[in-house]
């Protein structure tokens, strides 16, 4: 395993879910059935084709934390972020990094304003408690599957949660670099070619319109703090991450809205504003 198993890690990550996106937007069903996490996730992890070959895991998860796409892809840059201080070059980086995991998920978590179990972020936590990078994967997979039975959007469609499982996909590639047979095909059979068979989703289809609205904000962490709240009274699905630890403090902010207006007059008066961008949630 080379000095760089890391990149080759998050290469096959991105190809893994670019070539399974269409399922897995089929699979979204929350926060919002907008069809989107498979091609969200895969688009944040694409960052890494972008990348120079000499930067470091942390310049990477920080480059993706302020491009991230969507809610999903949100989510797993703060956990990539949340994980690179014990991400290395040397050859058993790869095994070691479970120690990371449950760091990762609870910064994962304190970036939600309202955390909801049955996502991938109660992947991200239940691997967080595992020792080893196999009982890692295992742990993850239980997960995925109890997923269903969790939210009730998932457990009425008898679906698996689409984040859960891209998540999976992520935690796989990873096995795979450690020298593990990859079970993706496993997973293609058990969870999205079977669950993609139930035809009974159109009653979720979303009436709703909105938009959402994703940042990089520079301010000080009362000032981040008095803008969590007025998000949180402009709309939902927010989460906000410190961007890398260094000074002045810059955070990765999305939030979905009825309009962006007020949104995003709010993020310009905390601060410096960067990677602004909106997204319609009704399409």
């Amino acid at each position: 395993m080379d000095s760089l198993w890391w990149r080759t890690w998050l290469t096959s990550a991105e190809q893994v879910l670019s070539d399974r996106a269409q399922g897995l937007n089929a699979l979204n069903l929350f926060p919002v059935p907008d069809s989107d996490t498979g091609s969200n996730m895969a688009g944040t992890l694409a960052r890494i084709r972008e990348s120079r070959e000499n930067s470091s895991f942390a310049d990477f998860a920080e480059s993706a934390m302020n491009n991230a796409r969507g809610n999903s892809g949100t989510l797993l840059s703060v956990w990539l972020n949340s994980l690179a201080p014990f991400v290395h070059g040397d050859a058993q980086s790869a095994v070691r990094c479970v120690e990371g995991f449950a760091a990762a998920a609870r910064v994962a978590e304190k970036s939600l304003s309202t955390p909801v179990e049955g996502t991938m972020l109660t992947v991200m936590k239940a691997i967080g408690s595992v020792k080893n990078l196999d009982d890692a994967r295992d742990c993850a997979e239980q997960t995925v599957r109890e997923t269903t039975s969790i939210l009730p959007a998932l457990s009425e469609t008898n679906v698996v949660d689409a984040g859960a499982l891209g998540f999976l996909y992520v935690i796989d590639a990873l096995a795979k670099v450690a020298g593990q047979p990859s079970r993706a095909a496993r997973y293609d059979a058990e969870f999205l070619t079977a669950h993609l068979a139930v035809k009974h989703r159109q009653s979720h289809a979303s009436k709703d319109s909105g938009v959402e609205v994703m940042a990089t904000v520079t301010a000080d962490f009362l000032t981040m703090s008095t803008l969590r709240n007025s998000l949180e009274a402009m709309g939902d699905s927010l989460s906000i991450a410190r961007v890398g630890s260094g000074e002045p403090a810059r955070w990765a902010v999305h939030v979905h809205v009825t309009t962006e207006e007020a949104a995003i007059s709010a993020l310009q008066a905390a601060g410096e504003v960067e990677n602004l961008r909106t997204t319609s949630l009704g399409h």
